[in-house]
């Protein structure tokens, strides 16, 4: 939702991004021209830029939307005033690569969010890691796990940022300085450099969530929601 109104944007992964204004429940095209991903990903004004398969965003200050595109890795970002989109970062080749945003690579990041501070967060489902992006410069960083392990089993070890292991993150938020992530053993929260696994009742087989692959994470006051795709359904735990 876009602070300080009644707008509500959607990634819905159909190439446009979407608008509903409440009380109102009917959709309508913010940004997308709707054109195949085939034809190429353009820059542009929102009626004319074109997008590959977004499907997670977030409003960050001076009115910026960020959208993570999973078809066509990137990440792009939406002048939510001048109503302009351009791509911050990524070639749009999966792999994996960090440094500055024209030649990063990402494998499928699914989710973004921001700390209000200048950093995107980004789950890079399959380099199993965690992304960090600067705004300001589009350099982007590995900020926990070890990217570019992207096939055969990942464990999900905790511990410090660079030992945790997190297999298929899909779900990032910021919430009172501490990084939410959901994976497939269920959400980990990421305070300073150190990875906790935060999920109550970890006591399904080998150790996992009774969560069974929690994907994207939201606050409501003390409350984390999420919504629990494996598990079709929306899990409410109460920190």
């Amino acid at each position: 939702m876009r602070p300080g109104t009644d707008e509500i944007y959607v990634a819905v992964g159909d190439r446009v991004m979407r608008l509903v204004r409440s009380p109102s429940t009917t959709l309508v095209t913010y940004a997308g021209s709707g054109a195949p991903v085939d034809m190429g990903v353009l820059d542009g004004t929102l009626g004319g830029a074109t997008f590959g398969l977004n499907v997670g965003l977030a409003i960050a200050p001076a009115d910026r939307m960020y959208v993570a595109e999973v078809l066509g890795p990137r990440l792009r970002r939406i002048d939510m005033t001048a109503g302009t989109v351009t791509t911050l970062a990524g070639t749009g080749v999966e792999g994996f690569m960090d440094g500055d945003g024209a030649q990063a690579q990402f494998h499928e990041p699914v989710s973004v969010a921001s700390d209000g501070m200048g950093t995107l967060y980004v789950a890079d489902e399959y380099n199993h890691c965690v992304r960090a992006v600067n705004v300001a410069t589009g350099v982007v960083s590995t900020y926990a796990g070890s990217c570019g392990a992207n096939s055969g089993y990942v464990p999900f070890d905790d511990g410090t940022r660079a030992v945790a292991r997190f297999p298929r993150p899909i779900g990032v938020t910021w919430y009172r300085g501490t990084l939410y992530v959901s994976d497939q053993s269920g959400v980990r929260a990421i305070s300073g450099d150190l990875v906790v696994h935060v999920d109550p009742a970890r006591s399904r087989q080998a150790g996992g969530s009774l969560l069974w692959h929690p994907g994207q994470i939201t606050f409501r006051g003390c409350e984390m929601i999420v919504a629990d795709f494996e598990g079709h359904r929306i899990a409410r735990v109460t920190q």
